[in-house]
């Protein structure tokens, strides 16, 4: 009997990630029982992955706390929802979660049905609950009747040197609920959430950040008729509050980031003409009060960043380069996409990039950036919402750019534990080679015989899952292929 004998092709296939991890998507976290927005609020370096906040919208006047556990390429571990039965939990972005000294999680928010109430709680790794507390700035302290409730809220949180926490919030003078009257406050806490003292200030307002200093005391911005920078004691006395060598400018407080020897850089926006806002970056020195370089930017797009540090922050690198992110306005669609500004120490400009979503229509979606922090590889990680014009859904943003800040090839997946099949292999004429996600940007493909030489190429299209690869022509024998862009390979 006569053998047909085929001509075989082994692919020996071995996949590894090269370059930095990147993704972005959307996310519907927490939809269910008809809850159909969530908020990223604010995002932590946690292990080697992520902890990020939420807020779950049943309704504008239903809402809770959600927090999710991530990996490094920004897969759902696990997740949690605390439920408000009575109201609304408000969170506001950026300085509201951390991580302790003993490897736990904090998160500050708020309680929020016929009043508000500032809200504490500490999870654990696992996320579970390990305490809660619940406050309420006292009556005599905010000018209230005796029983009143003084409707105040906290906005940022900061683990002090003794363990315990700083906590930044505003309230109501009197108890009258108007913009005049709003008035700010810093609470100190122990490890355990108790009381350790208030401290109330009746010329500051629109507290949305602290940060530690050296001497023990803190630094923090805030508006009064302007903005100011203010440095107070440990137990929250003011020593000094923008004097003449300090000028912040006009305009809310945005943020305030350390970058060392008692040197902090700010960044807030400022209306250069009616309704524009472009960036205003500043170093300020502590020790000898005084401004070291200020400098205002303006992006091709207005910059919306106008009211409670929701959309508009600063971070500083290992490297002393200085990282602006915002919430930037497309002044073609009045839509809404992510900005992020990258200064060296000087504050020149290295790069602006505009971070957007496959999703996005330019007509009708919104994007927004809530927090973004620098990685642990240089890159940058960010979380916000999108909102879906056209249904009026809202959903989380996560981001994770490059040191560049670009989106590259989409390794939320991670390649070492991705699914990827390579059939029929032995092959002949052709082989699949199947991915176990589609690519989100155009890719090549190239094969090399055992003697390192390559003897095809092609591409392969965006959005493709399953790709054929053709091998008419080729000899028998062992052959290896690697798929790259311009920045991944898989090999």
């Amino acid at each position: 009997m006569k053998k047909l004998i085929f001509s075989i092709l082994f692919f020996v296939i071995s996949f590894t990630f090269f370059g930095q991890v990147t993704f972005n998507r959307v996310e519907d976290y927490f939809g269910t029982n008809g809850r159909s927005s969530n908020f990223a609020k604010s995002a932590l370096k946690f292990g080697s992955g992520y902890i990020v906040s939420l807020a779950i919208y049943d309704t504008l006047s239903v809402s809770h706390f959600g927090i999710v556990k991530l990996d490094s390429y920004g897969n759902e571990l696990d997740k949690f929802i605390y439920i408000n039965s009575k109201g609304r939990i408000a969170t506001y972005p950026n300085q509201t979660l951390i991580s302790t000294s003993d490897s736990n999680i904090m998160i500050c928010t708020n309680l929020v049905d016929t009043s508000w109430d500032g809200y504490l709680i500490k999870f654990d790794t696992n996320l579970d609950t390990l305490w809660t507390k619940v406050y309420d700035l006292p009556a005599n302290l905010a000018g209230c009747a005796t029983g009143t409730n003084t409707h105040n809220y906290f906005t940022a949180i900061k683990e002090a040197p003794d363990k315990g926490f700083i906590i930044t919030g505003n309230f109501y003078k009197q108890c009258v609920n108007n913009a005049s009257n709003l008035r700010s406050f810093l609470l100190k806490v122990d490890s355990l959430g108790n009381v350790e003292w208030w401290k109330v200030y009746q010329n500051v307002s629109h507290l949305y950040d602290i940060e530690l200093t050296n001497d023990g005391g803190y630094v923090f911005l805030n508006k009064y008729g302007y903005s100011k920078f203010t440095k107070t004691d440990s137990l929250g006395n003011i020593q000094w509050n923008s004097p003449a060598s300090i000028y912040i400018g006009f305009g809310e407080a945005a943020d305030i980031t350390p970058c060392g020897n008692g040197e902090f850089v700010v960044a807030l926006p400022y209306e250069y003409v009616s309704q524009k806002y472009g960036m205003n970056v500043y170093k300020v020195n502590i020790n000898t009060q005084q401004v070291l370089w200020d400098t205002t930017y303006r992006l091709y797009h207005t910059v919306q960043c106008i009211s409670l540090n929701q959309t508009m922050g600063v971070e500083v690198d290992n490297n002393g380069d200085i990282i602006v992110w915002a919430t930037a306005h497309v002044v073609e669609s009045k839509g809404k996409r992510g900005a992020i500004l990258k200064l060296n120490s000087q504050g020149d400009s290295l790069w602006a990039k505009y971070i957007v979503t496959d999703s996005i229509t330019l007509l009708w979606d919104d994007l927004q950036i809530n927090d973004l922090i620098i990685t642990d590889d240089g890159g940058f990680m960010g979380v916000g919402y999108q909102w879906f014009g056209n249904s009026g859904q809202v959903m989380a943003w996560l981001f994770k750019t490059d040191a560049n800040g670009v989106i590259g090839w989409d390794t939320s997946t991670p390649l070492s534990g991705q699914k990827v099949k390579v059939y029929p292999n032995p092959a002949r004429d052709f082989t699949n080679i199947e991915f176990g996600n589609k690519l989100n940007k155009e890719a090549k493909i190239e094969v090399y015989n055992s003697l390192g030489q390559m003897v095809l190429q092609d591409k392969i299209n965006k959005g493709e899952q399953t790709y054929r690869l053709e091998l008419k022509g080729l000899s028998s024998g062992i052959y290896f292929f690697e798929v790259f862009d311009d920045k991944v390979v898989l090999g």
